[in-house]
């Protein structure tokens, strides 16, 4: 009888232990919230004085498309963009054009061709 009234009692000190962490838990948490927020640090929009950019800016990407050729849809895939493109031309009719707008390039094309 004595070993479960110890136990008892080491086990509601310890429910108190664990509920004191928590209420303390919580106000600490309940300060950071309430304190002044700092904004989160964004990337410089232009590149600073003396450095070199990865990339030329750019106005005009030539495609090399054949003329007529028509732009179906247009999707974005990350930081990437592509392109569905289709003319009337028989065997070359769609491809799809991967763009990297970022650095301004043409990555590639992909055909999309009928099964012979």
């Amino acid at each position: 009888m004595r070993a479960l009234k110890a136990l008892v009692v080491v086990l509601t000190i310890l429910l108190l232990l664990g509920f004191a962490g928590l209420i303390w838990g919580i106000l600490r948490q309940a300060e950071r919230l309430a304190g002044p927020q700092e904004p989160p640090a964004q990337a410089p929009l232009a590149t600073p004085p003396g450095a070199v950019a990865d990339h030329a800016p750019w106005e005009t990407l030539a495609l090399g498309q054949p003329a007529g050729t028509r732009v179906l849809g247009v999707t974005s895939a990350g930081d990437l963009v592509v392109l569905h493109v289709a003319t009337g031309e028989e065997r070359r009719d769609e491809r799809l054009l991967v763009i990297d707008p970022g650095r301004g390039i043409l990555l590639g094309t992909v055909a999309v061709e009928a099964k012979p």
